[in-house]
């Protein structure tokens, strides 16, 4: 692979997470009344730690994305951490209400994520993250 396709993957990744952000924003389905009132419950909670460690993962993740574009070194493993993160930070989060779309652009995300690990990894693409010896 080379850097110019593996950057191609990188920001369909990095549109496709705005473009969700669109989507998820703009044609989200309604929630039947008591699940509505529950998401709405969970938005206005008191700010927790999980919520804390979310956002923190969020951060890093848009930076090790930017990262992985340039092939930092540092980019690689922060954001396969990033990853596993925000899934550790679902897992814990306790229940949450999510429309189908929420989870379907969620899901598809989460496999896109997979694909650039294992092309960060296991592809010739991790060549490019290697340390040149000078």
């Amino acid at each position: 692979m080379t850097k110019n396709y593996f950057r191609v993957v990188v920001i369909i990744s990095i549109v496709y997470l705005l473009v969700a952000g669109v989507l998820v924003l703009k044609f989200n389905q309604v929630l039947p009344a008591e699940l509505d009132a529950y998401a709405y419950d969970q938005l206005n909670e008191v700010f927790e730690l999980i919520s804390l460690v979310g956002f923190l993962v969020a951060f890093m993740a848009v930076a090790a994305n930017i990262g992985l574009l340039f092939f930092a070194r540092w980019a690689r493993p922060v954001f396969s951490m990033c990853v596993i993160g925000a899934s550790l930070a679902t897992a814990f989060g306790g229940p949450f209400v999510a429309t189908a779309l929420e989870a379907t652009i969620y899901e598809l995300g989460l496999l896109l994520d997979g694909f650039i690990i294992a092309l960060i990894y296991f592809s010739e693409a991790k060549t490019h993250f290697e340390r040149v010896a000078t």
